[in-house]
C-alpha cells in the first residue's frame, strides 16, 4: 500500500467512524426523546384525573348539601352527619374506580406542627371516617326568609387548621396531590 492508498483508507475510516457515532448518538436521542414524550403523557394523564377528582368533588358537596336540604334535613347537625357519609363514601368509591388505571390514595393527615416553644409534633395520617372527618369541617344552616335556606359548607381543617383532606394521583412513578384546603366553602340557596 502506498502512502496516498493508507491516507484515503485512513481519512474514509475516520469518516465511518463519524457516521457510525451520529448514528448511534441520534438513536440515544431519539430515545431520550421518546422518553420524554411518555413522561409528559403521563403527567398529563395525572394531572387531568387530579382536576376531575377537584370537579367531582366540588359537585359531590353541592349535589349532597342540596339532595338533603331538598328531602328536609335542615338541621347543620343533621346535615354534617350525611355530607360525612357522602365524603367518606366519595372516598372509597373514588380509589375504588381509579385504581384499576392508576393509583389514588385519599388521606385525611395532620401536618407537622411545632407549638412556638419546645414541642414538635409529627405529622400523622388516620383513617378517613366520619368521626375522623368530623372536627374538620362545619355545615351551618340559616333561614333569613320563610321557606328561603342559606346552606354553608367549610373545610376548616380543624381548630389549628392543619387537618389535610386529599388524595395522592400517580402512578407509583409521578403523582400531584389532590388537596382540599383549609377554607374550603360551598354556599348554596336553597328554597324548600
Amino acid at each position: 500500500m502506498n502512502a496516498r492508498g493508507l491516507f484515503s483508507f485512513v481519512l474514509v475510516s475516520l469518516f465511518l467512524i463519524a457516521l457510525l457515532a451520529i448514528r448511534t448518538g441520534n438513536a440515544e436521542l431519539g430515545a431520550a426523546e421518546s422518553e420524554a414524550e411518555n413522561y409528559a403523557i403521563k403527567i398529563e394523564k395525572i394531572s387531568f384525573e387530579r382536576g376531575v377528582i377537584e370537579r367531582d368533588f366540588d359537585s359531590m358537596i353541592k349535589g349532597a348539601l342540596k339532595k338533603y336540604a331538598l328531602e328536609g334535613v335542615l338541621n347543620g347537625a343533621l346535615l354534617k352527619e350525611n355530607v360525612l357519609r357522602e365524603i367518606v363514601s366519595f372516598a372509597e368509591e373514588e380509589e375504588r374506580i381509579h385504581n384499576k388505571n392508576s393509583r389514588i390514595d385519599f388521606y385525611l393527615k395532620e401536618k407537622a406542627a411545632w407549638n412556638g416553644k419546645f414541642d414538635f409534633f409529627p405529622e400523622k395520617e388516620v383513617e378517613i371516617t366520619r368521626r375522623n372527618l368530623r372536627e374538620n369541617i362545619s355545615v351551618f344552616v340559616f333561614n333569613p326568609a320563610e321557606a328561603i335556606y342559606v346552606i354553608e359548607f367549610t373545610y376548616t381543617g380543624g381548630i389549628a387548621r392543619n387537618w389535610e383532606f386529599g388524595a395522592e394521583v400517580g402512578d407509583g412513578k409521578y403523582a400531584q396531590n389532590f388537596v382540599v384546603p383549609a377554607g374550603y366553602r360551598k354556599v348554596m340557596v336553597v328554597g324548600v
